[in-house]
């Protein structure tokens, strides 16, 4: 994956470093090893604040990092095959964008959420959280299991748990034909 088709690259890192050195509060910003992306145009990000990457009405997915670039690799995709796809770089975790994930949720009606990280207390955790108070919707929650994560390059693991673009359709496509008390948990 080349480094600059990403759109949550750490190309916003001194924008947000610089808010965190003037909050009295703990922040906590999160990498991945690749480096940084230099992006013409970039709009300063803030905490609380997150960015919707593709409009669409069908399903809703929600990712932050480094997998924001496979969740938007998916939804083109699925807007190629007819299937009105938005795609959210929730960027901020704390804060949350609460208004963001309402809006979706009644829009689309749909949500998945993708993490490179445990499932146990993570974003999708949140999202349900804000969801089942405000908008409940069809959601699926996908990332690592609680338990020990294969040991295997970064692709390889997100194959393994279907966090590519590939599984991550496949995954969308399901979500649109569940019934509304279904419930599925991912491996």
């Amino acid at each position: 994956m080349s480094d600059d088709r990403n759109p949550c690259r750490t190309a916003f890192a001194n924008t947000i470093l610089e808010e965190a050195r003037k909050d009295k509060h703990i922040f906590v910003v999160t990498t991945d090893s690749r480096g940084s992306v230099t992006l013409e145009n970039f709009a300063a990000e803030l905490p609380g604040q997150s960015r919707t990457l593709l409009e669409g009405s069908d399903v809703t997915i929600i990712s932050c990092g480094g997998i924001v670039f496979h969740a938007l690799e998916a939804g083109k995709q699925l807007k190629s095959e007819g299937i009105n796809t938005k795609v959210i770089d929730m960027y901020s975790i704390k804060p949350i964008d609460s208004e963001t994930i309402i809006s979706a949720a009644m829009e689309t009606g749909h949500i998945l959420t993708v993490e490179e990280h445990s499932i146990c207390g993570g974003l999708g955790s949140i999202f349900a959280e804000i969801v089942i108070r405000h908008c409940p919707v069809k959601m699926k929650i996908l990332g690592f299991p609680d338990e020990n994560v294969i040991n295997a390059k970064p692709l390889e693991v997100f194959d393994y748990y279907g966090l590519t673009a590939k599984k991550l359709i496949s995954s969308a496509k399901a979500l649109l034909t569940y019934t509304l008390f279904q419930f599925t948990v991912s491996r």
